[in-house]
């Protein structure tokens, strides 16, 4: 009887010690937020839609999740997990923050920029025409 006694206490004491140096699996850093932006590759004036997910924080329990473009308070509220703005001109720069508060979650915040693009192929061989082609 003993011996299941000791072994008792030794797999109790291995539990235990183990359960010290648990980890949850929160990530410390990197995206917490990830952005979805349609379409991709915005041009200028486009209208860009911009949703977000997370796998790591329960969005949806998020007292308000607040959307600013360039530091101006777009849309704010419960539950608003995506939004709509028109793309700027050629070149110009779009920072998008998101910032989501809640009791549980606290305080989440993540950013992605926007810059409009344009690119025109222009396709030129180095040929001619031979003399008297039809």
């Amino acid at each position: 009887m003993s011996n299941y006694i000791t072994k008792f206490f030794i797999v109790s004491f291995f539990l235990l010690f183990v359960s010290l140096f648990a980890h949850a699996q929160i990530p410390s850093s990197g995206e917490i937020i990830s952005f979805e932006v349609s379409p991709e590759n915005p041009r200028p004036g486009d209208v860009v839609t911009v949703s977000i997910k997370s796998f790591s924080v329960d969005l949806d329990r998020a007292d308000s999740i607040i959307w600013l473009v360039n530091d101006e308070i777009i849309s704010r509220g419960v539950g608003i997990k995506q939004m709509h703005f028109q793309a700027g001109k050629l070149g110009s720069r779009s920072v998008i923050d998101v910032v989501a508060r809640g009791t549980s979650l606290g305080t989440v915040s993540e950013s992605i920029t926007i810059r409009p693009t344009e690119v025109d192929l222009i396709w030129e061989a180095k040929t001619y025409t031979p003399p008297f082609y039809k």
